[in-house]
């Protein structure tokens, strides 16, 4: 998407200055933009999507396969790539550090 220099220039600019550059809240507003396209984007594809973390120009998203294969995504979002302009994307079985980690949030959540 863009760089991240342009969130530290923002938020340098609010606090040294009380304002910020224009250009930098449009670049800023795009890449939210494009990160909220690809999730519909993903959605419409599977049952489950939502963002796992997200800063600055960085997006991980959950997504639920279902009966789709990790190559029916990796051509999904090469697709995507003419809708949004990012420049890098990795397509991911999850780990199973991640997969603890879930049920641990879960059952943290549930108590």
């Amino acid at each position: 998407l863009v760089d991240v220099e342009q969130y530290d220039q923002i938020q340098a600019d609010i606090e040294k200055y009380k304002s910020f550059s224009m250009l930098e809240l449009c670049k800023w507003a795009l890449i939210e933009d494009a990160g909220l396209l690809i999730q519909r984007s993903l959605a419409e594809k599977t049952s489950k999507c939502y963002v796992l973390e997200h800063y600055n120009n960085f997006f991980i998203y959950r997504v639920d396969k279902g009966d789709k294969s990790l190559g029916f995504f990796f051509g999904f979002v090469e697709s995507l790539k003419a809708k949004v302009k990012f420049e890098e994307y990795t397509v991911n079985q999850i780990t199973l550090d991640q997969l603890f980690n879930t049920f641990a949030l879960e059952q943290e959540n549930n108590i």
